[in-house]
C-alpha cells in the first residue's frame, strides 16, 4: 500500500512542476533566482544528507549478512555527508541527481513487482527517461544550470520539459489507480 501512495505523492510533484515550469520560466526576472538552484548550499545539504541515508538499505543487501560493514554502514554515511558537503560544488545538482536515479530505481522496482504489466510499461519509459536526467545532471551538474537557463530562454525548451513532467505525471497516476483497483480486495 505505500508504492501507490508514494507513487501518488509523486505524480503530484511532477505535475504541479508540469504546470510551475511554463508560468514561472517565461518571466525572465526569475532567471538570476533559479540559476543559483545548482549550488545551493542549504538545500544541497538537505538532499544529500537524505539521498545518502536512502541509500544505507540499498547497500546491506550487497554486504554479507555477518559482515562488520554492515554496523558501520550509518557512521560511514555520516562521514560521506560530512566529505560532499566539504568537497563538492554543485552540492544540490549532485544531490538531485542522486535523488532522481533512487526514485526511478524504486518506482521502477514497485511497479514491476506489482505485476501490472502492460501499465508498468508506461510507467517505465518515464522512469528511464528520468534515471537517464539524473545520471546526465550527475555527470555533469553544471547541465541543470544551463537546462534552467534553457528553460528561460527557449519556449520549445519549457513546453517541452512540461510535457515530459505531464507523461510522468500522468502515467504515475494511472498505475497507482491500476495498482490501489488490483489491491483494494484484499
Amino acid at each position: 500500500m505505500f508504492f501507490p501512495v508514494m507513487l501518488i505523492l509523486f505524480s503530484a510533484a511532477a505535475a504541479a512542476a508540469a504546470v510551475f515550469i511554463p508560468l514561472t520560466c517565461a518571466r525572465m526576472e526569475h532567471l538570476q533566482k533559479m540559476e543559483q538552484l545548482p549550488r545551493a548550499r542549504k538545500a544541497g545539504m538537505i538532499l544529500t544528507a537524505a539521498v545518502i541515508f536512502w541509500c544505507v538499505p540499498n547497500v546491506r543487501p550487497i554486504l554479507d549478512p555477518g559482515s562488520a560493514l554492515q554496523n558501520w554502514l550509518i557512521p560511514l554515511a555520516v562521514v560521506a555527508i560530512a566529505l560532499c558537503i566539504y568537497y563538492l560544488d554543485y552540492l544540490f545538482a549532485r544531490a538531485f541527481a542522486a535523488f532522481l536515479i533512487l526514485i526511478a530505481h524504486y518506482f521502477l522496482k514497485e511497479a514491476f513487482a506489482a505485476r501490472i504489466y502492460p501499465f508498468s510499461a508506461f510507467l517505465a519509459v518515464a522512469l528511464f527517461l528520468l534515471g537517464l536526467a539524473g545520471i546526465l545532471i550527475g555527470a555533469k551538474p553544471y547541465w541543470f544550470r544551463d537546462w534552467i537557463r534553457l528553460l528561460f530562454r527557449d519556449a520549445r525548451v519549457r513546453f517541452g520539459s512540461a510535457a515530459l513532467l505531464g507523461y510522468l505525471a500522468a502515467a504515475g497516476f494511472t498505475v497507482s489507480i491500476v495498482v490501489l483497483c488490483h489491491e483494494w480486495p484484499r
